[in-house]
Protein backbone atom coordinates (compact mmCIF):
# COMPACT_ATOMS: atom_id res chain seq x y z
CA UNK A 1 0.00 0.00 0.00
CA UNK A 2 1.13 3.77 -0.45
CA UNK A 3 1.49 6.42 1.93
CA UNK A 4 -1.56 7.79 0.17
CA UNK A 5 -3.72 4.33 0.25
CA UNK A 6 -2.68 4.33 3.99
CA UNK A 7 -3.47 7.86 4.66
CA UNK A 8 -6.68 7.94 3.40
CA UNK A 9 -7.90 4.44 4.52
CA UNK A 10 -6.83 5.21 8.39
CA UNK A 11 -7.31 9.02 8.41
CA UNK A 12 -9.72 10.32 5.45
CA UNK A 13 -11.64 7.10 5.90
CA UNK A 14 -11.57 6.93 9.91
CA UNK A 15 -10.84 3.12 9.14
CA UNK A 16 -8.68 0.66 11.49
CA UNK A 17 -6.16 -1.19 9.71
CA UNK A 18 -3.82 -3.93 10.49
CA UNK A 19 0.14 -3.69 11.68
CA UNK A 20 1.60 -2.67 8.44
CA UNK A 21 -0.60 -0.15 7.69
CA UNK A 22 -0.79 1.35 11.70
CA UNK A 23 2.70 1.17 11.78
CA UNK A 24 3.46 2.55 8.25
CA UNK A 25 1.71 5.79 9.17
CA UNK A 26 3.23 6.05 12.69
CA UNK A 27 7.00 5.49 10.56
CA UNK A 28 5.77 8.45 8.14
CA UNK A 29 5.10 10.55 10.59
CA UNK A 30 7.95 10.04 12.96
CA UNK A 31 10.36 9.96 9.56
CA UNK A 32 8.67 13.82 8.85
CA UNK A 33 9.19 14.73 12.18
CA UNK A 34 12.85 14.22 11.50
CA UNK A 35 13.65 10.75 13.44
CA UNK A 36 15.77 7.95 12.39
CA UNK A 37 13.30 5.21 11.98
CA UNK A 38 13.35 1.92 9.73
CA UNK A 39 10.17 -0.69 9.53
CA UNK A 40 11.24 -4.20 9.88
CA UNK A 41 8.98 -7.84 9.64
CA UNK A 42 8.87 -9.89 12.41
CA UNK A 43 7.17 -13.07 13.78
CA UNK A 44 5.07 -12.81 16.99
CA UNK A 45 5.44 -15.84 19.86
CA UNK A 46 1.79 -17.09 20.59
CA UNK A 47 1.71 -17.63 24.37
CA UNK A 48 -1.65 -19.50 24.71
CA UNK A 49 -0.59 -21.85 22.23
CA UNK A 50 3.23 -22.07 23.35
CA UNK A 51 4.39 -21.39 19.69
CA UNK A 52 5.56 -18.66 16.90
CA UNK A 53 3.19 -17.58 14.00
CA UNK A 54 4.01 -17.47 10.35
CA UNK A 55 7.26 -15.12 9.37
CA UNK A 56 6.81 -12.06 8.71
CA UNK A 57 3.57 -11.74 10.10
CA UNK A 58 4.30 -8.56 11.84
CA UNK A 59 5.67 -5.20 11.29
CA UNK A 60 7.72 -2.65 13.75
CA UNK A 61 9.27 -0.01 13.36
CA UNK A 62 13.04 0.79 14.99
CA UNK A 63 14.33 3.93 16.26
CA UNK A 64 17.89 5.00 16.76
CA UNK A 65 17.95 7.91 18.98
CA UNK A 66 21.37 9.24 20.92
CA UNK A 67 23.41 5.39 20.43
CA UNK A 68 20.62 3.59 21.36
CA UNK A 69 17.57 1.54 19.62
CA UNK A 70 13.77 1.21 20.07
CA UNK A 71 11.32 -0.76 19.54
CA UNK A 72 8.25 1.00 18.36
CA UNK A 73 4.91 -0.87 17.81
CA UNK A 74 1.22 0.95 16.97
CA UNK A 75 0.36 -2.20 15.42
CA UNK A 76 -0.82 -4.82 18.11
CA UNK A 77 -4.18 -3.94 19.18
CA UNK A 78 -4.00 -4.80 23.58
CA UNK A 79 -0.95 -6.26 23.55
CA UNK A 80 1.27 -3.20 22.43
CA UNK A 81 3.70 -1.51 24.74
CA UNK A 82 2.90 2.02 25.76
CA UNK A 83 6.40 3.13 25.02
CA UNK A 84 9.85 2.96 23.22
CA UNK A 85 11.68 -0.31 24.21
CA UNK A 86 14.75 -0.43 24.33
CA UNK A 87 16.81 -3.35 22.90
CA UNK A 88 20.77 -4.01 21.68
CA UNK A 89 21.91 -6.34 18.92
Amino acid sequence: MSRTNIQEKLLLNKRGGLCYELNSLLYYFLSDCGFDVYRVAGTVYDLSGNKWKPDDGHVIIILKHENQKYIIDGGFASHLPLHPVPFNN
